[in-house]
């Protein structure tokens, strides 16, 4: 039975009946997709601590370098124009 097939028996169904597959299949597809997200995420966690080094510098500590970089380089041609 081909794809198209299976469709076709589907759309000749009582609209009750579709509404049934529709969910569950939705439910199952989300499920699968939720499974594998979690598994990437528990893998990709755990590559993270593996690799991870105790002198690399948080993340926090970089976000506020980055932010107070940027602040000096705005304030630095006021400083051209005051002198």
């Amino acid at each position: 039975m081909s794809f198209l097939e299976i469709i076709e028996k589907i759309q000749k169904k009582p609209e009750h009946i579709r509404r049934r597959i529709l969910i569950l299949s939705t439910i199952i597809i989300m499920a699968i997709i939720i499974a594998m997200w979690l598994i990437n995420l528990t893998l990709s966690t755990q590559t993270m601590i593996a690799k991870e080094q105790p002198s690399s510098p948080s993340p926090f500590l970089l976000f506020w370098q980055t932010i107070k970089s940027s602040i000096e380089n705005l304030y630095e041609p006021l400083q051209y124009t005051n002198q």
